[in-house]
């Protein structure tokens, strides 16, 4: 009875604290440590000014040729300070800078384009960027701070219960890299099961870990698979042999469906329960932060004003995040979604803006354009739109997919990640997400820039065309990534937060008629499906290469506009992407300031290298691995 007390005691305690830190944790957080500043890494500062906000600390300068070390808290020869991520061989000889640089891209004047939205709106590509939208440069006196009245306007304004602003830290100015992994593909066969034991750590910077899920009873976090645990062991054991990668849960996927979601958010104490449960469960089991994969809200058994509860619940998380970081002195959770790229899932799903300046990174889901649910055939994932699409064709492609999530991510401290996968289908976009608040707490945005088009429809399509074709217009024109990341954009997420989506995997479809085999021809549902993946409709990259040693497959690999291609055989169709075509994501990446990549999923590329005949993981050394360290306005 007495240790029950004591542990109710220690309770209290401790929710106090962490209570007491959300309101006051600028006057209790009192670092000695040293932080590089970024603009110049000869220079350092005060850490503590990364959890107080602004005040009058000058900047420290090194001995010429040397520059600041944080994790020694010296000033060291730059000569004796290295990066454990060496740069991997890839299938093809050129090098990285002239596999990034071989590629432009085009479409700059569409109405709709990235270059476009970027060059109005992207002002200051250098300095240090705080959160809540004030950008700032270092003046002439070497201060890094604006005038007393904006600093004691702003400590005020946090003070009240606002987020804290905090500069871009060093692990926002690098391309972030992110793999998933399934913890469905051990239940594969022979040569296609795949295992943690099978990952290499140093392909990607953040390794997510699909899926958990919500307890439709206790709406707490849940785990899906009887091993879950030991996986999740194995996962994190791979930050062994590479300190610096990350590892975060996703929460969600297709299959949990919206009820559960949206049942928990529109509560105010369900939010509480499971963002304290939550933390406890990521600390317990090593991981680095939290991914939601909310697919969709507002749909799919989602209520109609599901993207303002799924704002307060970022907003939230975030606050408890950083308190708990406080108290504890863990590193903070980082926050992240994985968002659509389709423009009504977009407008109603989320509030861009304000999800942007909470997560730390967004994924955007950029395929799954076209599929057998269509009644005609279609392109996975074209990059951009062909020249004769036009209304929703042209609107499903990888670009209008980003966009539509560009705009919902600033910045973040060092912490626990908090990401979410967000839509880039404007429809869900727009009904699901309030950008620009959900930007603002997230650490990255991840954007589903794919299935824009599949076998749920009646015609062929691409899954993930990177821009529209250039035939497409009206509806068409926007189902692809192009679009879809220019939405986010021009709903207030900020570049730098959004990560573009790469399917590693192909649409299928079966054709009405054998002889009509071009896009938009008509078909009556699922094409062939694959001897591992074993999935209607589906195949994974592997299984394509499977299928590309037969001969009688037909294929058309470039389309005009899209960065995209198709392969048929009798009545089957089928969209994928080539090594070139994947290649091109990363350019567009470097040339549109995006945040990084990311690959659904490690699985399904050839992980052993016996299927395609390109070595280990080629689709993953043909883009993630073609993104340099930093990001090039930074540099």
């Amino acid at each position: 009875m007495i240790i029950r007390y004591s542990m109710f005691i220690l309770f209290l305690w401790y929710s106090y604290l962490l209570n007491h830190f959300l309101i006051h944790a600028q006057q209790l957080s009192k670092s000695p440590r040293l932080c590089t500043y970024r603009n110049n890494l000869s220079q350092y500062y005060p850490c503590i000014l990364n959890y107080i906000g602004l005040n009058s600390w000058s900047l420290y300068q090194c001995p010429d040729g040397s520059i600041f070390d944080e994790t020694s808290q010296q000033c060291l020869m730059k000569v004796l300070i290295s990066d454990t991520f060496d740069q991997l061989s890839s299938s093809i000889d050129e090098t990285q800078f002239e596999k990034i640089s071989n590629f432009i891209v085009p479409n700059i004047e569409e109405p709709f384009s990235i270059k476009k939205i970027l060059h109005e709106h992207v002002e200051h590509p250098g300095g240090i960027f705080w959160a809540n939208g004030y950008p700032l440069t270092p003046s002439e006196d070497k201060s890094i701070f604006p005038q007393e009245s904006l600093i004691n306007s702003k400590l005020n304004y946090f003070s009240s219960g606002h987020p804290y602003p905090t500069p871009v830290s060093e692990d926002e100015l690098k391309y972030k890299k992110i793999c998933y992994f399934t913890n469905w593909s051990q239940y594969r066969t022979g040569p296609a099961k795949f295992e943690p034991e099978h990952i290499d750590p140093f392909l990607c910077t953040h390794i997510i870990y699909a899926f958990a899920y919500i307890n439709n009873q206790t709406f707490l976090i849940k785990t899906v698979e009887e091993n879950d645990e030991d996986l999740y062991r194995r996962i994190n054991a791979l930050k062994k042999r590479n300190p610096k990668l990350k590892t975060l849960l996703g929460v969600g996927g297709w299959n949990m469906k919206s009820y559960a979601f949206s049942i928990m958010v529109h509560s105010t104490e369900r939010r509480r329960k499971f963002i304290f449960d939550t933390i406890n469960f990521l600390h317990k089991h090593n991981f680095d932060g939290f991914e939601v994969d909310w697919e969709y809200p507002g749909m799919r058994g989602g209520q109609s004003d599901d993207k303002y509860y799924l704002t307060l619940f970022f907003q939230e998380f975030r606050e408890a995040a950083i308190a708990q970081s406080i108290v504890t002195g863990q590193p903070r959770l980082l926050i992240a979604a994985a968002v659509a790229a389709n423009q009504d899932i977009v407008s109603n799903g989320y509030e861009i803006d304000k999800i942007s300046k909470v997560l730390d990174f967004i994924n955007i889901m950029t395929y799954d354009f076209h599929g057998a649910w269509q009644n005609h055939t279609g392109l996975n994932a074209p990059l951009y739109k062909r020249f004769d699409e036009t209304d929703m064709d042209a609107m499903l492609n990888q670009e209008f997919r980003e966009a539509a999530i560009a705009q919902s991510i600033v910045t973040g401290q060092p912490r626990l990640l908090i990401a979410a996968a967000v839509a880039a289908n404007q429809d869900i976009v727009s009904n699901g997400y309030e950008i620009d608040k959900i930007s603002k707490v997230l650490d990255f945005i991840n954007i589903m820039t794919y299935d824009f088009h599949g076998a749920w429809q009646n015609h062929t399509g691409l899954n993930a065309p990177l821009y529209k074709r250039f035939d497409e217009t009206d509806m068409d024109a926007m189902l692809n990534q192009d679009f879809g990341i220019a939405i986010w954009l021009r709903n207030g997420a900020p570049a730098h937060k959004l990560v573009l989506g790469i399917p590693l995997f192909a649409r299928t479809f079966f054709l009405a008629h054998a002889n009509q085999n071009e896009l938009r021809s008509p078909t009556i549902g699922n094409g062939t499906e694959g001897p591992f993946t074993r999935s209607a409709g589906f195949l994974s990259y592997f299984e394509v290469c499977l299928l590309q040693a037969d001969s009688q497959w037909k294929k058309n690999t470039v389309l005009d506009g899209s960065e995209s291609g198709y392969m048929y055989k009798d009545r089957d169709w089928v969209s994928y992407d080539s090594l070139e075509n994947i290649q091109k994501r990363a350019a567009y990446v470097v040339a549109n300031n995006l945040g990084g990549l990311f690959v659904w999923s490690l699985d399904m590329d050839d992980f052993s290298g016996i299927f395609c005949q390109n070595g280990s993981y080629p689709f993953i050394k043909n883009s993630l691995s073609l993104l340099p360290t930093n990001m090039a306005s930074y540099i």
